[in-house]
């Protein structure tokens, strides 16, 4: 039973690492990075022309406002971001280096409950075995 619950503990702790890592490194972004609004989307592939629904790699042109610069960078497709910058511009924040200005992190939302709890439920049960 000691053996099941130490396994069950790290599979736990496994699971939650990559959350909670994300999570602080996301904090040390947001503290470190300048918070700009999205301009405009653009749907983009760096292929041959074919359509756009058959590339394997699919890209977006985002444009955004930096110290009153016009400023743009190409990142991977992301569904939510596009729609939401479709309907409503200037509503999508993106994270802006303030070193370098084309470099930009995009937010994502990840689960900071899974991040918090599997690694102290994994810790708390590789301690009770």
């Amino acid at each position: 039973m000691k053996y099941e619950l130490f396994l069950t503990g790290l599979v736990l702790t496994a699971l939650g690492i990559e959350p909670f890592i994300y999570f602080v490194y996301g904090l040390y972004r947001k503290r470190t990075w300048r918070v700009c609004f999205i301009d405009k989307v653009t749907m983009v592939s760096l292929q041959d022309l074919m359509p756009f629904s058959s590339f394997k790699d699919k890209q977006m042109l985002v444009e955004y406002g930096f110290e009153r610069k016009s400023l743009s960078a190409i990142t991977d497709f992301d569904k939510k971001l596009f729609k939401t910058t479709q309907k409503k511009p200037h509503t999508c924040q993106i994270y802006v280096d303030p070193v370098n200005p084309n470099n930009i992190y995009l937010p994502k939302n990840t689960s900071k409950l899974a991040g918090a709890i599997l690694p102290v439920l994994g810790i708390l049960l590789i301690l009770f075995s």
